[in-house]
């Protein structure tokens, strides 16, 4: 817990602002998630959102959610709908089966702090390997399946922001049952905007 983060210094200062150069006026960005609704792990989300607001941008608004494939601008020549339908059939294909995963902990990137999200079947992580085949706009080395709590608006100490951390407390392990997974987009003039469910599908039971 927080020792990779701890290996950088500094958190990284992000802006909310509309990228241009990015997304060269293409209006969305699509990826693939699991959206979470559960009561209690919506009710922890917010305190441990409202315990480090002060180190976030403001005006966060994307729901609660677990990333699973980042697939790219929507356009033809970036994310079509051909290579989205390629993944429905994918996903169709593999029957996937309803599973559970965990939020465990606070961690943080340094460029956000996150909920951890427990795979011990490696679920997700599959989902993220077989979609990534198809399309993938950023494949990290190693996948980590987490829910963004907020982008960090300075640059702040590391060893900081873990103290904050530490001073959440530990908390008893939130499940979740996941049966459908869904694939979103955002408009890519608000990257801190919210999200728009486009499909979803239910796993097999």
């Amino acid at each position: 817990m927080l020792s990779n983060f701890l290996s950088h210094s500094h958190t990284e200062a992000l802006v909310d602002k509309n990228f241009k150069e990015w997304h060269r006026g293409i209006p969305y960005f699509g990826f693939w998630a699991v959206m979470i609704e559960q009561a209690e792990a919506l009710s922890l989300i917010a305190k441990a959102q409202e315990h480090l607001q002060d180190f976030f941008l403001p005006h966060y608004s994307r729901q609660p959610h677990i990333t699973l494939n980042a697939c790219g601008l929507m356009s033809p020549d970036h994310f079509s709908q051909t290579k989205l339908d390629q993944q429905i059939s994918m996903l169709e294909a593999m029957s996937l089966k309803p599973f559970e995963i965990s939020l465990s902990h606070i961690d943080s990137f340094t460029t956000a702090a996150y909920l951890k999200a427990s795979d011990s079947n490696r679920s997700l992580s599959k989902i993220n390997e077989a979609l990534s085949t198809i399309s993938s706009d950023s494949k990290p080395a190693f996948y980590q399946a987490h829910i963004t709590l907020g982008l960090y608006r300075e640059k702040y100490e590391s060893k900081l922001i873990a103290e904050e951390i530490i001073k959440f407390g530990r908390f008893p392990a939130q499940a979740i049952f996941v049966k459908e997974v869904q694939f979103c987009r955002y408009e890519t003039a608000n990257i801190q905007g919210p999200i728009e469910i486009v499909k979803t599908i239910k796993l097999a039971l």
